[in-house]
Order: structure tokens, then sequence, then C-alpha cells
């Protein structure tokens, strides 16, 4: 955005599209922000998950950092 506000050219940012160009340009956004909520869900649930181990963990294992994934 900063490169567009301080542009003497403004209209070389700009660039038209077809009606169908536009039409296929919304469902490939439809598209994408359906696959992004799916993800955004599926790690809301996974933290869930991972909260409810640590909350069952001893109160010492807690607020230790583990040396490695598992």
């Amino acid at each position: 955005m900063d490169n567009f506000r301080n542009s003497r050219n403004k209209l070389a940012y700009a660039y038209l599209l077809a009606p169908q160009g536009l039409e296929r340009k919304a469902t490939i956004a439809v598209r994408f922000l359906k696959r992004k909520t799916a993800e955004l869900a599926a790690l809301e649930q996974e933290i869930e998950q991972l909260r409810a181990e640590v909350a069952q963990l001893p109160a010492a294992q807690r607020t230790t950092s583990p040396d490695h994934d598992s």
C-alpha cells in the first residue's frame, strides 16, 4: 500500500477484468477463503486438544519446557 500511496503513476496499478475474469477471480477468492477457514477451524481444534492434554499434566510438568517436540 505504501508503494501505491507514494506512486506518481497510480494508473500502473490498475487492471481491467472481463466479466468472466471477474467471476473467475471471485470464485477463486471464495474457494481460498473456505480452505483457509477450514484450516483455521482444524488448528483451533488441535490447540484445544493440546490445551486439554496440558491441563491434565502435573503442575511441575506444565511449567517446564520440553527438550524436543513429540
